[in-house]
């Protein structure tokens, strides 16, 4: 990789704006204020709790409680709690997360503890790779701030189990440094590559991006003229040889097509690593694509799937650009569906072809821009819906590393602006950029404590975004324990319109009938609910001694149990109704 010394400028009257920052800022010093930054914005999430997934994925997941279960930890799916092949395979996040709980025996603090560290040195990698790719440090900096306070990287940094976006971003970074770097062997360079993508892979199958993030870093190498040190070339190395050193003029950094066919060797070994990742996840899954869908993404028609995903574009720019409004549910109806006559459809796709324009004009120019819109654009859509459904329509902590673009895309608008304005106009400038680090700061350390446990969560989604049906659940659960019955159960029947292929909302309506002794609804509705849990069987069986169908309840108890032996409320049923209970099946759940 390269060193970092400051970077030589034509010297300027200490009168002008930004000079003496610019002769003292050494892109070392870059680094540590980013880093600085990102700390601090964060403090407020060091006494959170757990909070939504965490609570499967770590408190209810006994394999992560310690160190001693690393080998089922790796040759286990990553959840334990969902059907065959309805998991993702990431052995390295589920690895860090049992390091975090044997520091704290069980505490969040440590976990919170290794997010914000883990931030920071994602931080220091951004400006690290800024600095290679030819940036001066003032705009590494301010990359590196606006990554480092960036509010869309809240979920990913103040909720635990949005580790894994960040550590796999860790390694893919470290993986494009590698392969700017300058070893003395070409076989280091492709083994430290290969290392990191291996690496990046375990940890989340976003990572798979990394081979075509290189390319287009390698084919959109910034030109010098944006900003860059006019002594060096930003991409140091190629399995060809030494590129030559760029001056300040406006001639290309990038390698042409045949300099990089040339690196063949290097992404062979990583088309290897692929197709061994892939043979191990599937040995352990038993699938390469895990069901992992939510229930409104699955019943949708393919087409209508991706017209979706193609209007969510609109979405993701605005939470890149101008993350004001931030929510920790994108599901129906904080987002609808759309179709080729829907308004948003097409403002997806203008958006599409925007950036896609705006990256060609200054494919011509300073490239910075371009590298960012295509940098954004790969890592976008391995997290989008357009190949198959995903986890969610949008999800924040998705998009830590495409956020990545964003230090790009400011880079090149510093370029650009160097290149057309002139020097006296640049101060105002440096007070924008200045005002967008501030009020990113602001907005990440606000809604950091956010994240402190399933109720801040839910409460502030309520109150944020009502149209939510997680929002419209929680509050009808809490009417419902708080012995409002009506009430709680208008706000669970609206959830269940809202998102009607939910299961846990449809049985938590449910619940709420049979509390209000709605036997004969609460019958109708758990009798249409698919007996994928074992509270669907436990409400059905309720319902059925409610009505006084004692005959149909035992039925019911014995086709639970015959599913679920090991569920302790329906062995509690049986024992109620005089059925037999399988020996050795039941455990308090």
């Amino acid at each position: 990789m390269h060193r970092l010394h400051p970077t030589p400028s034509t010297p300027e009257p200490p009168s002008r704006s930004g000079s003496l920052l610019r002769r003292r800022l050494t892109h070392s010093t870059a680094v540590w204020l980013a880093v600085l930054a990102s700390v601090v914005v964060y403090i407020p999430s060091l006494p959170n709790g757990f909070a939504l997934d965490d609570i499967g994925d770590i408190v209810d997941n006994a394999a992560v409680h310690g160190v001693s279960h690393v080998g089922e930890i790796v040759s286990s799916p990553y959840r334990t709690d969902v059907p065959a092949g309805g998991s993702p395979w990431r052995p390295l996040t589920s690895l860090s997360f049992a390091l975090s709980w044997s520091m704290g025996n069980g505490s969040p603090l440590p976990f919170h503890v290794f997010n914000v560290a883990l931030h920071a040195a994602d931080t220091a990698l951004v400006v690290l790779l800024l600095a290679a790719l030819g940036a001066a440090p003032l705009p590494s900096l301010v990359g590196g701030l606006l990554f480092a306070v960036h509010p869309a990287h809240v979920e990913a940094v103040a909720n635990d189990v949005g580790r894994g976006d960040a550590l796999m971003a860790l390694f893919v970074l470290l993986g494009v440094l590698a392969y700017l770097g300058t070893p003395r062997r070409r076989w280091m360079r492709i083994a430290a590559v290969a290392s990191c993508y291996a690496l990046a892979l375990a940890t989340k199958e976003n990572g798979v991006v990394l081979p075509a993030l290189l390319v287009a870093v390698a084919l959109l190498a910034p030109r010098a003229a944006d900003g860059a040190s006019p002594d060096r070339s930003p991409v140091a190395s190629s399995a060809a040889g030494p590129v030559p050193t760029v001056a300040a003029s406006a001639e290309p950094s990038a390698r042409s097509l045949p300099s990089l066919l040339a690196d063949w060797p290097l992404f062979a070994v990583l088309a290897a690593v692929l197709l061994g990742y892939l043979f191990l996840r599937h040995h352990i899954l038993g699938v390469l694509v895990h069901r992992d869908a939510a229930p409104y993404i699955v019943a949708l028609p393919a087409v209508t799937r991706i017209e979706t995903a193609v209007a969510n574009f609109t979405e993701v720019a605005r939470l890149l650009l101008w993350p004001a409004d931030l929510v920790a549910d994108y599901g129906p109806a904080v987002i609808v569906p759309a179709t080729l006559t829907s308004v948003r459809f097409w403002a997806g796709v203008a958006v599409a072809l925007g950036f896609g324009a705006l990256a060609a004009v200054d494919a011509k120019r300073g490239r910075w821009i371009a590298l960012g819109v295509v940098w954004v654009a790969l890592s976008v859509a391995v997290v989008s819906d357009l190949a198959f459904p995903v986890g969610i329509w949008v999800s924040e902590r998705t998009l830590y590393l495409p956020s990545v673009g964003v230090a790009f895309l400011a880079v090149g608008a510093w370029g650009w602006l160097k290149a057309g304005a002139s020097r006296r106009a640049r101060r105002p400038v440096l007070g924008v950029a200045a005002l967008l680090v501030l009020l990113g700061g602001v907005r990440s350390w606000s809604r950091s404590a956010t994240w402190a446990s399933n109720d801040t969560v839910f409460r502030t989604l309520a109150r944020d975004h009502p149209e939510s049906y997680r929002a419209q659940w929680w509050m009808g659960r809490q009417l419902v324990d708080a012995g409002r019955l009506d009430a709680g159960l208008t706000w669970l029947r609206r959830a269940t319109e809202t998102s009607p292929n939910d299961l846990q909302l449809r049985l938590g309506y449910v619940r709420g009938l049979l509390l209000a002794g709605r036997s004969k609804e609460a019958y109708d509705e758990v009798s249409g609910v698919p007996p994928l849990d074992p509270a669907r069987d436990v409400y059905l069986t309720q319902s059925l001694i409610q009505l006084g169908r004692r005959d149909e309840a035992r039925a019911a108890v014995r086709a639970g149990l015959a599913r679920f032996p090991a569920d302790a409320r329906l062995a509690g049923q049986a024992r109620e109704l005089g059925v037999p209970v399988p020996q050795g099946g039941h455990r308090p759940r």
